[in-house]
């Protein structure tokens, strides 16, 4: 029988902010990593994770991309031709964050999209913000990894002008992904490393010990954040209407 491709990865996710002003902070993190191909032979693991199921965490497909009842390869590879790629049919490999406890909410969720030689073409990032529950999509090339004009507000201490810096490579034991916003300067950098685990019951276990309910403290931590910007005085951005509308 063929092992799984669909892992964990858990590590740590930093922001770090230069511009007005400094302000930093390191979580420790757990992100799913699930081959689409593998969802409907992907096992129950007891009450900690199902698919399409009442679990501790649970994997629901229409939570993500266009809410479609089935989240497949043939759906994101769609989702790249829209935004301007184009449509292979490789493997793959949602990497992110599922439901805890029923609740869901993931800032960000990537699909690693390889070609048919297993060569990672695209890596499409669908971001979400709170409290506005908006979505957008960005389409990055891994061969040349451009920067992105922003157009999605995510913070209300961050205005749309600025550009994304990518900086990734493939899905192997570990997971590096930076995200940096410029303007005519630094102004902020995001990122996550990770090292992959089996999705076990016994790893899923320890990842819950370590992070209980992870959606729950990922929204708890981006409102206490922003408490303490708002402390810090930084100028607060009123939301921005999305440069595209495409999600």
């Amino acid at each position: 029988m063929k092992a799984l491709s669909s892992c964990l990865y858990s590590g740590i996710v930093g922001h770090s902010r230069y511009q007005p002003i400094q302000h930093q902070f390191r979580y420790a993190i757990f992100l799913f990593a699930l081959d689409l191909d593998e969802l409907p032979s992907l096992p129950e693991l007891g009450w900690w994770f199902k698919v399409k199921r009442p679990a501790m965490m649970s994997f629901r497909p229409s939570d993500y991309l266009d809410h479609a009842p089935e989240l497949t390869r043939e759906l994101v590879w769609q989702k790249v031709a829209s935004l301007g790629g184009e449509q292979l049919d490789g493997q793959v490999i949602f990497v992110g964050q599922v439901r805890c406890l029923g609740f869901y909410f993931s800032p960000v969720n990537f699909y690693y999209c390889h070609a048919a030689n297993g060569v990672l073409r695209y890596l499409l990032a669908e971001v979400s913000n709170t409290p506005w529950n908006e979505r957008h999509c960005y389409l990055v090339d891994a061969h040349s990894q451009a920067p992105i004009p922003k157009a999605f507000h995510v913070s209300p201490f961050m205005d749309l002008n600025m550009s994304y810096h990518w900086r990734f490579s493939s899905l192997h034991e570990t997971l590096s992904l930076q995200i940096t916003n410029q303007a005519e300067q630094r102004l902020f950098d995001a990122a996550i490393y990770l090292h992959k685990k089996p999705l076990t019951k016994a790893e899923l276990r320890t990842q819950w010990l370590r992070i209980p309910a992870m959606t729950l403290k990922t929204v708890a931590t981006i409102y206490w954040q922003a408490l303490k910007l708002y402390w810090k005085k930084l100028p607060y951005v009123p939301h921005a209407t999305p440069k595209e509308t495409k999600v």
